[in-house]
């Protein structure tokens, strides 16, 4: 008797830790910096001006927020949505993440159409774009490579 009983409660057990699991990963989607590099995509993508306020530092209207919400749907149209963090460098309270956008099938795979580094601040538990810093970097870059 004890044989079912135990396998019933492990399956109980099962369950619990599932649930507990699916419910933290979720709550815990949207906390880090890479979570903050997809969500300004998103909401780059999909116009949502409030979400791209909640994800950057500046307000929707900061000039640094626009051009760089330009340069993202550009990079995102000419990618055909297909971008990936590849690379995330932690100093205090900012990462530079770098973004690599990827064009279309090639015949000898996936062409990279350019690589992107954006910078994130930590605001309380929040991680945000910095637009103008991010702005700054990539001109920085430009002219490195020019």
């Amino acid at each position: 008797m004890t044989g079912p009983k135990v396998r019933h409660e492990s399956w109980f057990a099962a369950a619990v830790l599932a649930v507990l699991t699916i419910t933290v990963f979720e709550r815990l989607r949207d906390y880090g910096p890479a979570s903050a590099v997809r969500r300004f995509h998103a909401a780059v993508y999909s116009g949502d001006k409030a979400e791209l306020t909640d994800v950057t530092l500046e307000p929707e209207t900061n000039p640094h927020v626009r051009l760089l919400e330009i340069n993202v749907l550009q990079d995102l149209e000419a990618s055909k949505l297909h971008y990936e963090v590849a690379r995330m460098d932690l100093a205090g309270r900012e990462v530079r993440a770098a973004v690599i956008y990827y064009g279309g099938r090639q015949p000898f795979g996936n062409v990279i159409i350019h690589p992107v580094v954006f910078v994130l601040e930590r605001v309380g538990s929040t991680w945000r774009v910095n637009a103008e810093r991010t702005i700054f970097v990539q001109q920085q870059l430009a002219a490195a490579h020019a």
